[in-house]
């Protein structure tokens, strides 16, 4: 449930609602509400007390002046033009918070509640991140506001408070300096949220991490250009980036249950066995690849991923069950052969933009 506490046309006092809201898309999302002409521009809240947008326009129930439902700006999509006229007198205050590592004092502070007493607004939680976010980007020698342990409960928080995505991702790449680490960050919180049954927010979490993993490659100076029988670069960090790619690719298509997903993530796993060293790597790598095509039931496929990982000296009881599994699906079929040639096309057709890198090699 959310609610509304608009004014109306006149009214001098507020004319408090409550309704449902429907999600429509990133930064819109209609709540079906009755809400009065005049509202626009008020504020939509949670449950908890938080602002979680604002009221923008409304469609006329019944030829009345209230309104049937009411189309709302997510308090992310409009939070920086707000916090124009937030106060920043209580970002010192949270930030020694945020940075005292103790985490009673940051459920306390920060988690949402009905409660007001000692806790900050997410709007006032939201300036004092950002301006302490553009100090450090100003000055990388300035040192870390929290230790790496607790990157893990406030990125939650901010994104519980409905900050965004965007504000969350800055904070945990600025805290440990890695897209790599932020990306690790990501996928964690994917698998809690997926555990707790918060499935839509898991699916963010997950694209976030795919996201950040694919940067994290491209934000490094070179790959090492490291010939292996002419096939292929061997690159440890590239290839941990690429087999978290397509972990996290997967996870988000076993929730959402589509093809081009896991698509996605047997390019991500392809690249990963072809930049991957001999050993747990490049085993991991090639049972990413195989978890994807068995997936989409391309057995032939996940067979021959299945029997490498095994080769490579996998013992992963979970391995061993699935090669069985796509081999019996397969019947007298013979699996495909995974050579080089295979996975370097495999892997490029990786969506536009998320290069592998494999153009380096001739």
């Amino acid at each position: 449930m959310h609610s509304i506490s608009g004014f109306g046309r006149d009214s001098q006092a507020p004319l408090p609602a409550t309704g449902i809201a429907s999600k429509r898309t990133d930064c819109s999302y209609v709540i079906r509400i009755p809400t009065l002409h005049g509202d626009s521009g008020s504020a939509v809240l949670t449950d908890e007390g938080l602002v979680d947008g604002v009221a923008v326009e409304g469609a006329e129930s019944g030829g009345t002046s209230s309104m049937a439902e009411t189309l709302v700006l997510p308090i992310a999509c409009v939070r920086d033009r707000i916090l124009a006229f937030v106060p920043d007198s209580d970002s010192a205050e949270i930030l020694r918070i945020l940075g005292s590592g103790n985490e009673s004092k940051l459920l306390n502070a920060f988690q949402p509640s009905m409660s007001t007493v000692g806790r900050f607004s997410n709007l006032r939680l939201a300036k004092a991140l950002l301006g302490w976010i553009a100090e450090h980007k100003k000055n990388q020698q300035l040192p870390p506001l929290v230790d790496r342990q607790h990157i893990a409960q406030v990125m939650p928080i901010i994104i519980e408070r409905r900050l965004g995505y965007d504000l969350a991702t800055d904070f945990t790449y600025v805290e440990s300096q890695s897209k790599f680490a932020a990306a690790d960050f990501f996928q964690n919180f994917g698998d809690s949220l997926r555990t707790s049954g918060s499935l839509a927010d898991a699916v963010k979490a997950y694209t976030q991490a795919r996201t950040l993993y694919i940067d994290s490659i491209g934000s490094r100076s070179s790959v090492n250009p490291v010939a292996y029988n002419g096939t292929a670069i061997i690159d440890f960090e590239t290839a941990k980036a690429y087999k978290g790619a397509a972990d996290s690719a997967t996870k988000s298509a076993q929730i959402s249950g589509i093809d081009e997903a896991f698509g996605q993530a047997k390019s991500f796993a392809a690249a990963a066995v072809l930049f991957a060293p001999s050993g747990a790597m490049k085993a991991s790598s090639w049972a990413a690849l195989g978890s994807a095509s068995q997936a989409t039931g391309e057995h032939a496929i996940a067979a021959s991923a299945f029997q490498a990982a095994l080769n490579e000296g996998s013992t992963a009881l979970w391995t061993k069950k699935a090669l069985a599994y796509s081999s019996t699906q397969l019947g007298s079929r013979q699996p495909v052969d995974l050579n080089a040639d295979y996975l370097k096309r495999l892997a490029n057709e990786v969506s536009q933009g998320s290069r592998t890198h494999l153009d380096f090699v001739q």
